[in-house]
């Protein structure tokens, strides 16, 4: 599996990326999808970096949680929705070293943004699409 700052993998270097949702962006006729299980070194990353650790030692570590409550998928090509979650408490600052998406579906997410905003929204509003 790539991971930033390893050298891309001779699939990954001659691959054309698209864009679902656009009829002119398109995989070329040549495009073969690569097995993924572990037996196409195709796939494999050319240089793999050294793994370094996230925290320094005795950092404090928080784990936070996010779900999205109740969405259905509308029946589109393509959907964009954005949703509200709170950062923890405090003035104190703090820094994301790691994100790991729980996908349900995942043929349907192509891809996710993080935005920050100053201002915490009421609970209400947390896991639930932006009106």
């Amino acid at each position: 599996l790539w991971k930033a700052g390893d050298e891309p993998s001779p699939y990954m270097a001659g691959f054309t990326p698209s864009h679902p949702g656009r009829a002119s962006s398109k995989q070329p006729g040549t495009y073969k999808r690569p097995c993924c299980n572990g037996v196409d070194t195709n796939v494999n990353p050319s240089v793999s970096i050294v793994e370094k650790a996230v925290y320094n030692p005795g950092e404090e570590q928080i784990v936070r949680e996010w779900r999205i409550n109740n969405f259905t998928i509308p029946n589109k090509k393509t959907v964009y929705e954005d949703f509200f979650f709170n950062f923890p408490d405090g003035d104190d600052p703090f820094y994301i070293v790691a994100g790991y998406a729980i996908v349900d579906k995942p043929l349907m997410l192509h891809h996710y943004t993080f935005e920050a905003c100053s201002v915490r929204v009421n609970e209400t509003m947390v896991g639930v699409p932006v009106p």
